[in-house]
């Protein structure tokens, strides 16, 4: 069965009850991850004053039947006690978080749009103070349990990124409250981005949130926010399931300094908020996955695109020239004393590390520059069980056989992993049918595909390449 491309990834959505936040959760749920859905809103607690439907509850069962798990947590995130308590949970539970999705936002703005400022509550003040606050807790809480970690993605739902700073926005705390946002992401974002942290401030374009659609009920209001531009809130949220740390950063604002324009066709663009200049329009990243089938000291490679196209074929090493025997290092360790094996096979693992992530840093690279989003990894895996004793493996020549397959194909998962890829396992005996199982075809028709994916490129078009090809096009299905 495969994996989703965010299975055993953590994540914690604030303010998710409803809104983007709800949207973001949704998504992780389809690409697996863990959700802690936390907002102040649940089926048994009070509901905002304008009844607008949503809880953490819901949200959290749309999470778990979409493929992830949703974990409701009813928690006032204004409250440092409470919102200390959330995070102290997650680490109890998991030891780690990957993903910080903040869409928490007090003030409501959509009855007192139309107001001048002094015509304004006190309460909305508070209320939109009270939004800062919480983006500058949970940022901290978040900060350092992934400081830590040294990996990580904190994401701050923003708005008015405009060129002209003088542009009149329509509501005056809704301009203040957001422009406060941006200028903690870009100094948070600065403060963490020699820990390996990203910082981002998507700026979606106009959400059909919940509330929307409550208020916006008559042609003349639709018409006054142009309604027939707004998106579903799970459109940021694609971005924010994708597999890859770094990419789910660039899709939604670049990462930690930089930044990208969200677009989409026939609606105008809609920036993330970046901490640095960057180009003004940077197209949505490509998808592409990884196949793999090891060898003896070496791998096979083929990345695939979307259509599917071939993106890239070579050989990754995953043996160093430095040390004697390191090509078929059980076959070299079966001549040794057993003490002396276990060294040398150590040895050769470190080496095999080395080339090998090496080698797959200068890969990944090179599909980034292009623009391509890495969705995961697939490694062919072989059929046998090495035997858990040193001692049995090195007496059996099948056995070393079995072990040294297992140990390069190790070899290659640890690359994956060092870029943070999401890796999984396939017997290569049963790549062609679980392929073509997810796309729906016979395993004849995929196998004739496979053979005109290599014409564009030409030879070697081998079992080598079609098989990685079916192995890269099972995380593209």
């Amino acid at each position: 069965m495969t994996m989703k491309p965010l299975e055993w990834k953590i994540a914690i959505a604030a303010g998710a009850s409803r809104g983007a936040g709800r949207g973001i959760s949704r998504a992780l749920g389809d690409a697996g991850a863990t959700v802690y859905v936390a907002a102040r809103t649940s089926k048994k607690g009070p509901k905002p004053a304008d009844n607008t439907p949503g809880t953490v509850e819901e949200t959290a069962e749309e999470v778990t039947a979409r493929g992830g798990q949703g974990i409701p947590v009813r928690a006032d995130l204004s409250d440092e006690r409470q919102l200390a308590a959330l995070f102290r949970r997650v680490e109890k539970e998991h030891g780690c978080l990957d993903v910080l999705v903040n869409s928490a936002w007090s003030a409501n703005f959509m009855p007192v749009w139309s107001k001048r400022f002094w015509e304004l509550t006190s309460g909305v003040w508070r209320e939109t103070l009270e939004t800062v606050s919480i983006c500058c807790l949970t940022s901290v809480c978040a900060a350092r349990l992934m400081t830590s970690q040294r990996l990580g993605l904190i994401i701050h739902f923003t708005h008015n990124i405009h060129d002209d700073p003088s542009a009149y926005r329509g509501q005056v705390l809704h301009d203040l409250g957001h422009e406060c946002l941006n200028r903690l992401i870009a100094t948070m974002s600065r403060e963490l981005k020699k820990s390996k942290v990203a910082v981002v401030g998507p700026n979606p374009g106009f959400m059909r949130t919940e509330r929307v659609l409550m208020y916006l009920t008559t042609k003349a209001r639709k018409k006054q926010f142009r309604f027939d531009l707004s998106e579903t809130p799970e459109y940021v949220g694609r971005a924010a399931a994708a597999p890859d740390p770094q990419d789910r950063s660039t899709a939604l604002g670049g990462g930690t300094g930089r930044g990208i324009r969200i677009q989409r066709r026939r609606r105008p663009a809609h920036r993330a908020f970046r901490s640095e200049a960057a180009s003004p329009t940077v197209p949505m990243l490509k998808r592409a996955a990884l196949g793999f089938r090891a060898h003896s000291g070496w791998a096979a490679l083929v990345v695939l695109g979307e259509g599917p196209t071939v993106i890239d074929r070579r050989r990754i090493p995953l043996a160093g020239s430095k040390i004697p025997g390191a090509m078929q290092p059980y076959h070299a360790a079966a001549q040794m004393k057993l003490e002396d094996a276990g060294a040398y096979l150590e040895r050769c693992a470190s080496s095999a590390d080395a080339v090998a992530q090496a080698a797959m840093r200068e890969a990944i690279g090179q599909l980034r520059a292009k623009g391509y989003s890495v969705t995961g990894a697939t490694v062919l895996m072989g059929s046998g069980r090495p035997a858990r004793e040193l001692a049995g493996t090195l007496a059996s020549h099948p056995l070393i056989h079995t072990a040294e397959g297992e140990f390069f194909r190790d070899a290659v998962k640890r690359a994956c992993e060092s870029q943070g890829l999401l890796v999984l396992g396939v017997k290569e005996k049963e790549v062609l049918t679980e392929t073509a199982r997810a796309l729906g075809i016979s395993t004849g028709e995929l196998t004739r595909r496979l053979s005109e994916l290599g014409k564009p490129v030409g030879p070697p078009w081998r079992q080598d390449e079609k098989l990685c090809a079916a192995a890269a096009w099972l995380l593209l299905a």
